[in-house]
């Protein structure tokens, strides 16, 4: 600013340039008055925009031919990079004070964001893998209990009806995480009903539903699959269905006495 307005308050005096007296006189009017050129507020304000119209335009033509460079074909990604840092650069001499501030805030504003959603994705990654195994362990782990032939079946069957809900006891919450099975069983008078139970028993009623029976060894005789040792639980006739599903139903009772 200061150069600028040096370069428009030039002082000039009166009879500067001329030609003095003989014997080094002064002019004809014998005076040594001196008077400066002055500008007023508004010519200096004029003055100042043609300036900054002129810079303005300069600033514009430059961040054209960049932008011309960047479509240039097989251009690389790190000359682009350096390309779009030089448009910035010029754009921000376009600004006011108070845009470049706010742009400045903006900038900042969603870098926190973009750091924010980076953090949460991988927090819930972390969550997803830790839910995922821990009600997989348990589903496996209820398969082998209740000896099914292939824990990887009835992980694929309950899967998708287990999740992770918060432990209570005695109405009061522990702070840790259960696996919970949601499933559809019979109830003492044959109809539907759905229940949240653990995977151990969520398996555990799997053994007795038809379409699932023949999942399990306990279910299965010597020959045809199931077994006739003493001790063990008598499931009738696979090739009966009236006697399997009557064994099983004696097998349910005996469970429950």
């Amino acid at each position: 600013m200061k150069d600028l307005l040096k370069k428009y308050f030039v002082p000039v005096y009166e009879g500067e340039g001329e030609s003095e007296g003989e014997g080094g006189g002064s002019d004809d009017k014998g005076t040594d008055d001196k008077t400066e050129k002055t500008y007023s507020q508004t010519e200096v304000n004029n003055l100042l925009a043609v300036e900054k119209r002129k810079n303005q335009k300069k600033v514009q033509d430059q961040i054209s031919q960049l932008e011309d460079l960047k479509k240039v074909k097989n251009v690389s990604s790190e000359e682009t990079e350096r390309l779009n840092s030089q448009i910035d650069t010029l754009n921000n001499e376009l600004l006011s004070k108070d845009d470049l501030t706010k742009k400045e805030k903006e900038k900042e504003s969603r870098k926190h964001t973009k750091e924010l959603e980076v953090r949460d994705s991988e927090i819930n990654t972390w969550k997803d893998r830790f839910t995922s195994s821990t009600i997989e362990r348990s589903l496996v782990d209820a398969s082998i209990e209740h000896d099914s032939f292939n824990p990887e079946q009835i992980v694929a069957i309950l899967r998708p009806n287990t999740q992770l809900v918060a432990e209570e006891v005695d109405g009061e919450k522990t702070g840790n995480l259960i696996p919970r099975t949601k499933m559809t069983i019979k109830d003492d008078d044959g109809k539907d009903e759905e229940v949240i139970i653990s995977p151990s028993d969520a398996v555990k009623n799997m053994i007795d539903m038809e379409k699932y029976g023949n999942l399990f060894k306990s279910n299965v005789k010597s020959g045809l699959g199931q077994k006739t040792d003493a001790g063990k639980k008598d499931t009738g006739d696979i090739l009966d269905t009236d006697k399997f599903m009557a064994a099983r139903r004696k097998n349910r009772e005996a469970r429950a006495s």
